[in-house]
């Protein structure tokens, strides 16, 4: 057998099989064996008709189909272990010569990553603010949190009351199913109610109890949905009841009513320390999402396709849940976007190809400092997220506890490290670097180092 190799761009290898005649000729008649130990031939017992007769009964590219399939196998199997290749999954039969037999393969290889000097990366970080103006906001919204609430009569609905609403809302007036579908909804009539989305409120304005209304509104274009940016959305509204808002004083009495605070300005000074604590939470993720961008751009990375369709295959799975929560299945969402599954897929490619080289950029951040695992990391981890679910949580704690669960719950925390070292980082924290001949950090739970697509390294495969 004759291997040749040729390399080729994004991560793959051409390889090309040539096999000897000899050994063809010898799978060719084990081939006609196994056909004549399950067909009857005239004149034969079971596995006893010889290959000549199998030939002329089924043809010689029966049993030559019959032969490549394992004769294939066994060379694509031969080819790997001789060439050495570092796979990342099975490859492609791209042509088939009869004689002599030449197989031609497209094999992907894994990623190959270069972060470059990755340790002078600087990404300004500056610590959030919280205006007063916020701080009041919240204290507003405690005070219509406890208002008191009596009947307003018939209507018509006027701003600053409460509306009691039934909705239906579809994508378009022939959906057969609605999108949202619920009675009794409580809705504020004020400019600031953006519920479910801006400009619903201004449209039940003068509506009276009993009575019915339908209107078509767009879905704003910085929804966090990425999805439904730009759609039309289709409601059907009822007025159920009307009520009037009264609301508390804004004084030490409501402080008292809300929490362990005795005074408006302890329950101020509690609302700023929350909105600080939030608004950091938010900076340094946004922070994160900058960082990792930053390392990505500054890398070499090169990966095979055959890693973009797989993390394309997750976000088309990703978006056939979320809609399946939305009573809709991806093929009537496309219908509205007037797109085909292959115009999907093209359009999330850019997101997706991001996606894969932030993974990779953060997977080899991993494994050039040398961050791990432990066993006793997880286990506590494992402890933390079922106590936060309380009683009832047996079932979610054994299926954390499993394989499966404990190895989802490493890659998270080692997610969280890389992460955290990349800030560190970014800020010029500089933070020591591992010794060269320090061993890297022992680990009894895979994956060892983060994936793309929140995924674990996948292993070696063979040909299908």
């Amino acid at each position: 057998m004759k291997v040749t190799s040729q390399t080729l761009e994004n991560c793959q290898v051409e390889l090309t099989i040539e096999v000897e005649d000899e050994r063809v000729q010898k799978a060719l008649h084990q081939a006609a064996r196994r056909i004549a130990d399950k067909a009857n031939s005239p004149g034969f017992r079971k596995g006893k008709a010889p290959y000549e007769v199998v030939v002329r009964a089924l043809g010689q590219d029966a049993v030559f189909e019959e032969m490549i399939e394992e004769l294939g196998q066994q060379v694509y199997r031969e080819a790997m272990e001789q060439s050495q290749l570092d796979l990342y999954g099975p490859g492609e039969l791209l042509d088939l010569k009869r004689d002599p037999l030449v197989l031609k393969f497209t094999v992907p290889l894994r990623p190959a990553v270069d972060l470059g000097d990755y340790r002078s990366l600087r990404v300004p970080f500056t610590p959030p603010d919280v205006p007063e103006e916020d701080v009041e906001q919240v204290l507003k919204g405690l005070q219509e949190r406890n208002a008191t609430l009596e009947p307003a009569g018939e209507g018509p609905v006027e701003w600053n009351q409460v509306a009691v609403i039934s909705m239906e809302a579809r994508f378009s007036p022939e959906s057969e199913r609605p999108i949202f579908n619920q009675q009794g909804i409580s809705v504020l009539i004020a400019e600031s109610t953006d519920f479910p989305y801006p400009g619903f409120i201004p449209n039940l304005i003068g509506m009276k109890v009993g009575e019915e209304k339908s209107f078509v509104l767009p879905v704003p274009e910085d929804t966090e949905d990425e999805e439904m940016r730009g759609k039309d959305i289709y409601y059907k509204v009822k007025l159920e009841d009307l009520k009037l808002r009264h609301l508390p004083a804004l004084d030490d009495a409501l402080a008292q009513t809300i929490g362990e605070y005795e005074t408006l300005d302890a329950l101020r000074q509690g609302v700023r320390a929350d909105l600080e604590h939030r608004a950091i939470h938010e900076a340094e993720h946004q922070y994160a999402d900058e960082c990792l961008s930053k390392l990505a751009e500054q890398a070499h990375i090169e990966f095979p396709p055959q890693m973009l369709e797989e993390e394309l295959d997750r976000l088309v799975e990703q978006t056939e849940r979320r809609l399946k929560s939305q009573k809709m299945n991806l093929d009537e969402f496309l219908n509205i976007k007037k797109q085909t599954r292959d115009d999907y897929r093209n359009e999330l490619r850019p997101r997706a190809d991001k996606d894969v080289r932030q993974g990779l950029a953060l997977n080899h951040l991993v494994e050039n400092e040398q961050i791990g695992v432990d066993h006793e990391e997880v286990e506590a981890q494992i402890q933390n997220i079922a106590a936060m679910y309380g009683q009832g949580s047996e079932a979610l704690h054994a299926e954390l506890a499993s394989e499966r669960g404990r190895q989802s719950v490493a890659f998270e925390l080692l997610t969280s490290k890389g992460i955290e070292r990349l800030m560190s980082i970014c800020k010029g924290e500089n933070p020591p670097l591992p010794a060269a001949d320090e061993p890297a950090p022992e680990t009894d739970v895979a994956p060892a180092t983060p994936a793309p697509g929140g995924e674990s390294n996948p292993s070696d495969k063979e040909i299908s």
